[in-house]
C-alpha cells in the first residue's frame, strides 16, 4: 500500500492479491498423478512405470507451479518434487528431522508417508528449500479444471461479482 498526493487530498492506494487455493495438498495431488500413470500404462497395456518414469511425470505436471503451505501461508514456486528425501531424513541445518522440526516449531503432525517426497522451492534467501508435501496446497487451476468451460465460466462470475 502506498498513499499519494492527489488534488483532493490523499488517497491510500492498496495493491489486493489473491491466490485460488485447491483442497488438495500437494502430497495428495502427487498420489493422484502416480496412479493416473499406472494406470493409463495399465489401460494401454503396457508394463507399469518404473520409479524414473513416476518421477518425470510428476515433475512435468507440479514443476514451476506456486503452492502454500498452510502454516505459516507464505507462497512457493515449486522447483522440483524430490522423490529420494523423506521427511524422516536428518537435515544437517537443524540436526532434526522435519516431522520433529515441523512438530516443535509449528506444533504440526506431519505423517510419515513412505513414499512421501518433499518440494524443492528455493527462494533468494533459502537455496536449499524443502516443503513436505502434505504441508502445502497447490494455487490457481490445473490443466484439467481450465477444460472444465462451467467451471471456469462460475470462478470468472464469483471473482468480478460487482
Amino acid at each position: 500500500a502506498s498513499v499519494v498526493q492527489v488534488a483532493r487530498g490523499l488517497h491510500l492506494k492498496i495493491d489486493l492479491a489473491t491466490r485460488m487455493l485447491q483442497h488438495e495438498t500437494v502430497l495428495d495431488k502427487v498420489v493422484m498423478l502416480r496412479e493416473r500413470l499406472r494406470s493409463d500404462c495399465s489401460r494401454l497395456g503396457r508394463a507399469p512405470p518404473t520409479p524414473e518414469e513416476e518421477r518425470r511425470f510428476v515433475n512435468s505436471h507440479l514443476a514451476g507451479r506456486t503452492c502454500v503451505t498452510k502454516y505459516n501461508h507464505m507462497s512457493y514456486k515449486i522447483e522440483t518434487v524430490e522423490f529420494d528425501m523423506k521427511v524422516t531424513d536428518m537435515f544437517q541445518q537443524c540436526q532434526k528431522t522435519l516431522v520433529d522440526y515441523f512438530w516443535d516449531r509449528w506444533w504440526i503432525n506431519l505423517e510419515e508417508h513412505e513414499d512421501q517426497p518433499l518440494l524443492h522451492c528455493p527462494t533468494r534467501r533459502n537455496p536449499n528449500l524443502y516443503l513436505p508435501a502434505q504441508a502445502a496446497h497447490l494455487t490457481g487451476l490445473d490443466d484439467e479444471h481450465r477444460r472444465d468451460k462451467e467451471l471456469v465460466k462460475q470462478v470468472c462470475k464469483d471473482l468480478y461479482k460487482a
